[in-house]
């Protein structure tokens, strides 16, 4: 199995308008508003207004130079893509009413491999709607066209990446008051839906990977000060395929519940803290995967040495489901380490290294990443800003068993792929 790191998940990607975003000021050098953030801000004024409405469109262009597209151990290919994202919100605001409508579609055009052409895309809509001084009203829907790149190590070993839908919905109330105590109570559900795909040997299943899940959202904060509140979440969900079995003779689905509780804690305005523990239960309808009963918890860390600089430190241990053969999915352990400076006001420059290792359940197979990324943005007029980044991974799996595939078989031993990309950007905001 391998897994690609690509353009897909680059770091520069357009960002949509969310509420509040624009409004804190240019300047704003508090410890809780990001570099990235306060970046943004300095692309004042964006926006337009019409009527009600607040509309916030923007362009970007993405090109980047992959020199192992395939991920593969050894003989690499290399390709240059071209991404071009645009991207766009409308804000309405009547009374104590808030509509808020956000999409974006990027596509990747690949210079010599057309058949990796693919594109994504999102809409997404958030209402609120304060009845009572202390009772809100939410819901939010979103639809997703999304690509796995064929070296995904749980995605299908088509000729062309894996592309598929995200319906997801969910509606409920907030109570109470920011300042001491609130309850969020919310009911949702995602349906995932793949697309046909070809294989060498003729058109390819992905009908066994539709699922449909039902889920509930239940948390409880209590603000001890500003930028301090302890909470308990919980996330009771049912997971049903479309298929009682796979193509593997697996039953999919399941019934689970998380549990966590966690603090969020400001030491002397300089150090932010989030620390969070609980356990996650998922129990599947084939014996043979059986229970899961997986303790998870992270750290975040998030430190200002000076106003223009942040070092943050994060940390994940936590089980995710995942179309595996023969397991059900895996343990992930991850770290993060990332430093961003600021500039001279125009300019941000970043650093960051990530671990990951993965094992599957039940299975002695496992991989690992490491990925090092250095970026610099640079705002270079109003609305107008540039960007270079540079990613190397490398990735290790090791294999015994069962290939983490559905179209391959089993093999043993390790394996081990380089890829080095380098992307430039360019954004203009409206």
């Amino acid at each position: 199995m391998t897994l690609a790191i690509c353009i897909l998940a680059n770091p520069l990607h357009a960002q949509t308008y969310v509420p509040g975003y624009y409004e804190s000021g240019p300047d704003n050098t508090s410890p809780d508003v990001p570099l990235d953030t306060r970046f943004q801000q300095r692309q004042l004024p964006v926006g337009a207004n019409i009527g009600p409405f607040v509309v916030y469109p923007s362009l970007q262009w993405d090109e980047s130079f992959n020199d192992n597209i395939f991920a593969t151990p050894r003989g690499g290919l290399a390709d240059a893509i071209t991404t071009l994202t645009g991207a766009t919100a409308v804000n309405y605001s009547k009374g104590l009413n808030s509509l808020n409508v956000a999409g974006y579609v990027a596509g990747n055009i690949y210079a010599a491999h057309s058949t990796e052409d693919a594109w994504r895309g999102s809409l997404q809509t958030n209402f609120t709607s304060s009845v009572h001084n202390d009772l809100q009203l939410v819901a939010n829907a979103q639809v997703q066209r999304l690509v796995d790149p064929r070296t995904n190590p749980s995605g299908v070993q088509g000729l062309t990446p894996t592309t598929y839908e995200i319906y997801s919905g969910n509606g409920g109330m907030i109570i109470g008051h920011a300042e001491n105590n609130l309850v969020n109570l919310s009911i949702g559900a995602n349906k995932i839906s793949y697309n046909s795909l070809q294989g060498s040997n003729g058109p390819i299943i992905t009908d066994d990977r539709n699922n449909t899940e039902i889920y509930g959202d239940t948390s409880f904060r209590h603000t001890f000060s500003p930028r301090r509140d302890a909470y308990v979440k919980i996330r009771p969900n049912t997971r049903n395929y479309d298929s009682q079995f796979d193509q593997a003779g697996f039953q999919r689905s399941s019934n689970g519940v998380r549990v966590d509780t966690g603090v969020d804690w400001d030491i002397d305005g300089a150090v932010l803290v989030n620390l969070e523990t609980g356990i996650q239960h998922q129990a599947y309808d084939d014996p043979r995967y059986g229970t899961v009963n997986e303790p998870d918890g992270k750290i975040s860390i998030s430190w200002w040495p000076t106003r223009l600089t942040n070092v943050t430190l994060d940390g994940v241990h936590e089980y995710y489901e995942a179309f595996f053969t023969p397991s059900p999915g895996a343990i992930r352990n991850k770290a993060t380490a990332t430093v961003k400076h600021e500039l001279r006001r125009r300019w941000i420059a970043e650093a960051s290294f990530s671990y990951e290792r993965d094992d599957l359940r039940g299975e002695a197979s496992h991989f690992s990443t490491e990925i090092a990324q250095l970026t610099l943005k640079y705002l270079f007029a109003d609305g107008f800003s540039a960007g270079v980044n540079y990613l190397f991974a490398n990735q290790t799996n090791q294999g015994s068993g069962s290939s983490a595939t559905t179209s391959t078989t089993a093999t043993t031993g390790s394996t081990t792929y380089q890829q080095n990309i380098i992307t430039f950007t360019v954004k203009k905001v409206f």
